[in-house]
């Protein structure tokens, strides 16, 4: 038998640096509204939730609600519920692409004190699934369309 912990994130945010006893800002880069966690920065920031709506809207494809998710795993889990089941391979790759974009927007807020509008983070996310596509990420291509 096979005894499965819990994944936890392991990126470099603030919470994960206080309980480290390093220096971290407190406050989310991208909404500077809630404390940052994996949790928030992935599914619960509004940014994020921007983010996912210009994504989602033009394939008429429906998002969970936040409330009610302990963790960006959980809503993950949920967002694959809500679609069908012909886009969920190609949705898997989606979630990937929108949540490494989201952590490189952080970043750059972060690191380099760049910051970009919602609509620039979606119209990456545009480009990065085309790149992907061409790559041979098919199932990407059946719902998103360059």
């Amino acid at each position: 038998m096979v005894i499965r912990r819990p994944v936890q994130c392991a990126l470099g945010l603030s919470d994960r640096r206080r309980r480290h006893g390093l220096d971290a800002r407190i406050v989310c880069y991208l909404c500077n509204a809630a404390d940052e966690s994996c949790d928030h920065l992935l599914f619960e920031c509004s940014f994020t939730q921007r983010v996912w709506d210009g994504i989602l809207a033009p394939m008429r494809l429906d998002k969970p609600s936040t409330t009610g998710c302990g963790s960006v795993l959980e809503w993950r889990r949920c967002l694959r519920e809500l679609w069908p089941a012909s886009v969920r391979r190609g949705g898997d790759s989606l979630f990937t692409l929108v949540t490494w974009q989201v952590w490189k927007e952080r970043n750059a807020r972060c690191f380099q004190g760049e910051t970009s509008t919602v609509n620039y983070v979606v119209s990456s996310i545009r480009s990065g699934a085309g790149e992907w596509v061409r790559a041979g990420a098919r199932a990407l291509g059946c719902i998103i369309r360059e």
